[in-house]
């Protein structure tokens, strides 16, 4: 059966991102400002939403793990 959870193209919200990478909105709207994580920002203006692809936020956490260990 399908796991949605696992699926690596798949968007996720401000709120489900941030929990991905255990970390609060507020720091990801920093790293969002400081463009230190790739986002997607779908409509213009006041209507527009921002979405993150599980594919960058797991190579982020795998970049994360390895500079970590190698330390």
């Amino acid at each position: 059966m399908h796991d949605p959870a696992h699926d690596h193209n798949r968007l996720l919200d401000k709120t489900e991102a941030a929990k991905f990478l255990h970390i609060s909105t507020r720091t990801l709207d920093g790293y969002m400002r400081q463009r230190r994580i790739p986002f997607y920002k779908l409509g213009r203006g006041r209507n527009a939403v921002v979405r993150f692809k599980q594919a960058d936020l797991e190579a982020i956490l795998a970049t994360y793990r390895v500079e970590a260990v190698s330390r």
